[in-house]
């Protein structure tokens, strides 16, 4: 009777025991700061961005994934839209297997496996599979932009005031397909772009929210300028990227626009001897100056890459707008006057040489213009080239670009949300190493539970 008793507490302590268990369990996975993320990488831990968009929804989004693997990329993809879900009420997310279901698939028109769908009511936004991964500096390693892509896609949706960008052309800037990464990126984070001739136009559209000019080789004209100068008193915003061009000591008009906007430049290309990123003297990497546009980019450290830098200083004569430098030089920079060097094939390290007349260090080579108020007005920087195809996806670039025109559309919205970089995972074993896997665990353990389990019953028996 004894052993039968002792039998029965035992059963009840040890359903007691699983029972507080399972309620532990459940109480701390509904605690959210209880919640770690274990992973190297912190797979599964959310920007800032990503919690305040989630924190601030009005709207409900539902979020469908089709997906059909288990490999390592779609766990990612599953860990990081489960805590989406996790994160706001607002959001509803459902995995389907497009095997499984393919009649839903071909509703939604998916052809891939890993496209994510994000629907507000009858408008709807679209991430495939190839804009969440995309190839990493070497071959073992790739990039996750799966949080950027969905955090921009529901900020699409539940965004209706999206910003207009005209790209100004008619002074030989640089043409939309060299600069397609760029373009595309600001589509991607709700931009509506356009391309306009003001010549042609004779006027700034209403519906512009700010002008780009990237890269002009030739001088506006006095109709441009009035136009350009009416519209950026008018609370207009604009982006100038500029460049080296042969026509520098003829412009009259940007120099006028530029003096508008607190800015001179200095008819002086920079370089940096000290630099060692590519040994180009030409290609600089400048500081960063305290503003909201550097200042994530002075937490991760990436720096700007610019080739063919324009020296740029402030104009003192004018007390509105005022330019705050936010990208300048080291002190052992120069700048180099003679122009004419830079029109040559072949230029060798004697022909940029410091010499007298050049500007010592440091340099200023690019301004955010904000009027006495502190509102936007104008982006400056002494260089367009960095936002070409060729050097958009180096380092910083990207968020530096970004950043800039976010800033001055004054559109909160504007992601910082950085890539993630990860390795590929792989382990390469030998055929003996794999068959001393299987037997250890799926003989070996199996085993050893077996014998441990018939020696406790065996003592018992004894006893």
């Amino acid at each position: 009777m004894k052993k039968g008793w002792q039998g029965t507490n035992t059963i009840i302590l040890s359903l007691a025991v699983i029972g507080i268990f399972i309620v532990l369990t459940l109480f701390l996975g509904s605690v959210d700061h209880l919640k770690f993320d274990w992973t190297k990488n912190k797979q599964f831990t959310l920007a800032k961005q990503t919690t305040d968009t989630l924190k601030n929804l009005k709207t409900e989004i539902k979020i469908t994934l089709f997906a059909s693997g288990s490999d390592n990329i779609t766990a990612e993809v599953k860990g990081v839209l489960q805590e989406y879900d996790r994160r706001s009420d607002f959001v509803e997310l459902e995995i389907i297997n497009p095997d499984k279901k393919p009649t839903v698939a071909s509703r939604y028109q998916v052809s891939r496996n890993g496209t994510v769908i994000f629907e507000v009511g009858e408008k709807q936004e679209r991430v495939e599979s190839d804009e969440i991964i995309a190839p990493g500096p070497d071959q073992m390693s790739y990039e996750f932009r799966g949080e950027q892509k969905f955090t921009q896609a529901i900020i699409n949706l539940t965004n209706d005031n999206k910003s207009t960008l005209y790209f100004v052309a008619g002074h030989q800037e640089m043409p939309a397909d060299a600069m397609k990464q760029f373009r595309d990126e600001l589509s991607n984070e709700g931009y509506s772009l356009k391309d306009i001739n003001l010549v042609r136009e004779g006027k700034v559209p209403t519906d512009a929210d700010a002008l780009l000019f990237v890269g002009p080789i030739t001088d506006l004209t006095d109709a441009e300028l009035k136009a350009v100068s009416d519209y950026a008193k008018a609370d207009g915003k604009l982006f100038v990227g500029l460049g080296f061009s042969d026509q520098l000591d003829t412009w009259k008009n940007w120099d006028k626009l530029l003096k508008s906007l607190g800015v001179r430049k200095q008819k002086a290309v920079v370089m940096e001897l000290q630099q060692s990123m590519t040994n180009d003297p030409l290609a600089i990497l400048p500081y960063y100056v305290e503003h909201p546009i550097t200042d994530k980019l002075l937490e991760s450290d990436f720096a700007t890459v610019m080739p063919g830098v324009l020296a740029l200083a402030t104009d003192e004569t004018t007390q509105d707008p005022v330019a705050r430098p936010i990208l300048k030089t080291s002190d052992s920079a120069y700048g180099k006057t003679d122009l004419t060097i830079f029109q040559r094939s072949n230029i060798t390290m004697t022909d940029i040489e410091r010499s007298d007349a050049d500007i010592k260090g440091p340099l200023e080579v690019a301004y955010a213009v904000e009027s006495k108020d502190g509102k936007p007005k104008a982006i400056v920087v002494g260089n367009s080239l960095f936002l070409s195809d060729d050097f958009f996806g180096q380092q910083g670039n990207r968020d530096f670009a970004l950043n800039s025109i976010g800033w001055i559309a004054e559109n909160e919205n504007a992601l910082t949300i950085r890539p993630r970089l990860e390795s590929v995972q792989q382990a390469v074993i030998t055929p003996g190493q794999a068959q001393l896997i299987f037997y250890g665990t799926v003989i070996g353990i199996p085993l050893l539970l077996l014998m441990t389990a018939a020696l406790i019953w065996w003592r018992r028996r004894k006893a």
